[in-house]
């Protein structure tokens, strides 16, 4: 019975360790036109599941699919949402995408 338990320990190790290195990263910091930090911003891989938000430092990490090309949507309230492309990345491997974000263009009375 030990052995068992301990072959399939060996086997789901393994397999988690294939699973990461088909993985990459993306990581960068949001800031604003006036270039200070964004936190909180909505950083989603679009029609993906997987995403994140800035840390108090506007710094945000991403572990995303490798070898694959996907949008990233950088949004926030009062602001313009970005798209970027990320062109698709080697497996475990990163990539550095710093962010600018505008102010969004204002409403007019609604009533």
């Amino acid at each position: 019975m030990p052995f068992r338990i301990t072959a399939f320990a060996f086997l789901l190790l393994l397999s988690s360790t294939a699973w990461a290195q088909r993985k990459a990263t993306v990581f960068g910091i949001v800031r604003d036109s006036s270039n200070a930090v964004l936190e909180d911003v909505n950083v989603a891989g679009v029609g993906k599941s997987f995403g994140t938000i800035t840390a108090k430092d506007g710094s945000f990490v991403l572990t995303v699919p490798s070898e694959e090309t996907f949008q990233l949507a950088f949004s926030f309230v009062g602001r313009n949402t970005i798209y970027l492309e990320v062109a698709a990345l080697q497996p475990g491997t990163s990539k550095r995408v710093d962010v600018v974000m505008g102010t969004a263009t204002k409403l007019g009375t609604v009533v």
